[in-house]
C-alpha cells in the first residue's frame, strides 16, 4: 500500500499508561471509505490487543486525519499479533549510542 496520511493528535486524549518508555505510543490507524463533515477519512486509536477487542472495550480516540495521496493499489497485509518483546531482550545488554 503507497499512501500518505495526515492526522492531528491530541495529546489530551493519549492515556500516560499507554506511553512505554517515556516516548512510545502504539496506534492503530483506521482508514475509511467515506469522509466525516470534516472531510476526515482516517482516524487513530490507542492499539488494543486482541483479548481487548474480543472482550468490547471501547477504542480511545486520540486523533483524525485524512488520506491526502495514494497510488490506487491498497494491499491488505496479513494481521500478526504482537508480542511483548521485554522478555526476548531480557538478557540484552544495555549500550549507550549517543
Amino acid at each position: 500500500m503507497a499512501s500518505l496520511t495526515n492526522l492531528s493528535i491530541d495529546l489530551n486524549k493519549v492515556q500516560k499508561d499507554k506511553v512505554k518508555d517515556g516516548r512510545w505510543l502504539n496506534i492503530t490507524i483506521a482508514l475509511n471509505d467515506e469522509v466525516d463533515q470534516f472531510g476526515n477519512n482516517a482516524s487513530c486509536f490507542h492499539y488494543q490487543t486482541k483479548e481487548q477487542r474480543d472482550n468490547g472495550i471501547a477504542k480511545v480516540y486520540v486523533g483524525n486525519g485524512k488520506v491526502v495521496w495514494e497510488n490506487g493499489t491498497i494491499v491488505k497485509a496479513p494481521y500478526i499479533e504482537r508480542v511483548n518483546n521485554t522478555s526476548q531482550n531480557a538478557n540484552r545488554e544495555e549500550t549507550d549510542l549517543f
